[in-house]
């Protein structure tokens, strides 16, 4: 269960490592077409901004500085093997090096009512989606002292401007609220997708190993859908069709097909034994629908040998005789072994006539016959397959021993 726990939070590594390439890129032109729109936004003169209303120049130098990095790194990140994208330093790292241009951005613009303090927002946003555990706080952390720090230079550097720090401070606990509800609902996604592909892997090896038992079984089993093609077939069904294992089994044979077809047609219709082939032995063929309630859907075909159901039958038989004569040794021996000791009674006597002796005599023939049965029955249970089944009921050496 460890290995597979193991395997399951790798594929998870991959899945998430697959995800972020392409957020990362989506991303990479985002910020390529927030530099743009910065730019034009600035350029343009048919409304008034404040868009570098601080200094002009400085704000379009760093401007064209941000389009130009993230031009570059749209083409790193094109470039770049899948191996990098699973390393969150590097996500990391393009997350705060974009909070950094912008949060320049907004001082040159006035500061905090310039309006790209949103903007830092969807880039808190994004590292909550690509990164996880602690680096989301930090980003969050970051971007929070970024526009406090930027408010308090800018009440230094350019005391005509209007700072804001409540309102800075209402904008860097909306970035941790941001950051701390998509980390949580980023971690929730990945324990149900642990979940999904836990249960997916129990299924799996549940259904190979009901493939294997199905394989194993003596019962030949066949399942078929509603169009009667094969859809599963056994080994012990492809060995009672006479069909090898490595021919193509998608249809029925013509005998099984016929008696399906009325087995669709009639419901609880019971085949007689038939044979597919001259060499396959007979079969006795019984049809179940896979969902009970669709007759005309998949159905499963159990095929039995009726040749080795002959011969568990006969040897249940040769084993209920066996025990029966055994019961019957069994239940001769008291009254006999009584007769023998009274002989034997006799025998001692000095008064016994001579016919009385002749009758003794006999009932010692006897009782040697008895013997000679009951020691062949002794020496069947030694050869008896069944001795397990027969139990402690056959005649032991202990009633041999009584012989006189």
């Amino acid at each position: 269960m460890i290995a597979k726990q193991s395997e399951i939070l790798a594929e998870i590594d991959r899945r998430r490592a697959d995800l972020t390439r392409g957020l990362v890129r989506i991303y990479n032109y985002y910020r390529v077409l927030v530099g743009f729109a910065l730019l034009a936004t600035f350029s343009q003169s048919l409304f008034e901004t404040k868009l570098g209303i601080l200094d002009e120049t400085m704000f379009w130098w760093v401007c064209i500085t941000y389009i130009f990095a993230n031009l570059i790194s749209a083409l790193a990140i094109q470039l770049a093997p899948r191996s990098w994208f699973s390393r969150q330093h590097i996500n990391l790292g393009l997350v705060v090096l974009d909070v950094i241009p912008l949060t320049i951005l907004m001082y040159f613009s006035g500061g905090i009512s310039s309006g790209i303090a949103a903007l830092i927002l969807i880039t808190v946003a994004t590292g909550a989606i690509l990164l996880t555990g602690r680096l989301t706080a930090f980003v969050a952390a970051t971007a929070s002292i970024a526009i406090l720090y930027e408010e308090f230079y800018l009440s230094i550097a350019a005391q005509n401007f209007a700072y804001d720090y409540f309102q800075a401070g209402i904008f860097g606990a909306i970035y941790f609220a941001s950051a701390i509800s998509i980390q949580s609902l980023s971690d929730r996604i990945r324990s149900n997708d642990i979940r999904a592909l836990t249960q997916a892997a129990e299924l799996a090896d549940l259904e190979r190993l009901n493939r294997l038992i199905i394989q194993r079984m003596r019962t030949g089993i066949i399942v078929v859908d509603q169009d009667d093609y094969v859809r599963m077939c056994n080994q012990s069904a492809r060995a009672l069709l006479g069909i090898s294992a490595e021919a193509d089994l998608s249809v029925l044979p013509e005998a099984i097909q016929t008696h399906l077809t009325r087995s669709r047609n009639e419901g609880n219709y019971r085949a007689p034994p038939f044979q597919v082939q001259s060499h396959t032995p007979e079969l006795r063929a019984n049809f179940s629908a896979v969902r009970v309630s669709e007759s005309i859907g998949d159905i499963t075909i159990f095929l039995e040998d009726t040749g080795e159901m002959q011969q568990q039958a006969q040897q249940l038989k040769l084993t209920e005789l066996g025990r029966l004569s055994a019961s019957i040794a069994h239940e001769v021996r008291n009254p006999l072994g009584a007769i023998s000791h009274a002989a034997q009674l006799l025998n001692e006597s000095e008064a016994l006539e001579r016919g009385d002796q002749r009758l003794t005599d006999i009932i010692a023939d006897v009782w040697m016959a008895y013997w000679k049965t009951c020691s062949s029955l002794h020496s069947a249970k030694r050869r008896c397959p069944y001795e397990s089944t027969c139990g402690n009921i056959w005649p032991n050496s202990s009633m041999i021993s009584t012989i006189p």
